[in-house]
């Protein structure tokens, strides 16, 4: 994967190894970062199923102040640390092993606050509506 636009454009997006991580495709990323244009610029954004990082990355790459990366895997957060290492953005951004919903609930509960957040759920997991329910909830967007 590689970054499309912004600071690090053409930069490779390492993703964690396994069969479990799927990342995002440059058509679909370009496609909601085009919609976003320059809503990202100085944003704080939480990349929820992180993955790879691939989305937060993006972001930080367009300008975004600061991404919060959660994800369960420790072979994920390995990868979005060395990414964002050799991007130099280690000071822009947190990484946290925690499931979804228990981040928010983590975050909320230290007032944190966010202007755009990404939840990308592997596909068997029936979990997108308790992420809707538990950010609409919990004040952080």
């Amino acid at each position: 994967m590689r970054v499309i636009a912004g600071e690090a454009r053409g930069r490779i997006v390492r993703a964690p190894k396994g069969l479990r991580t799927r990342p995002v495709t440059e058509k679909v990323k370009e496609a909601i970062f085009d919609v976003l244009g320059s809503q990202t610029e100085e944003a704080r954004v939480l990349d929820l199923f992180a993955g790879s990082g691939s989305l937060g990355i993006e972001a930080l790459s367009r300008g975004a102040r600061e991404v919060v990366f959660v994800d369960t895997s420790p072979l994920a957060k390995e990868a979005i640390e060395k990414n964002l290492k050799m991007l130099q953005w280690e000071s822009r951004a947190k990484v946290l092993c925690l499931e979804s919903c228990v981040a928010i609930k983590k975050l909320a509960e230290k007032g944190e606050r966010f202007d755009i957040i990404f939840s990308d759920p592997p596909y068997r997991e029936r979990i997108s509506v308790r992420i809707l329910q538990e950010v609409s909830g919990s004040g952080i967007l």
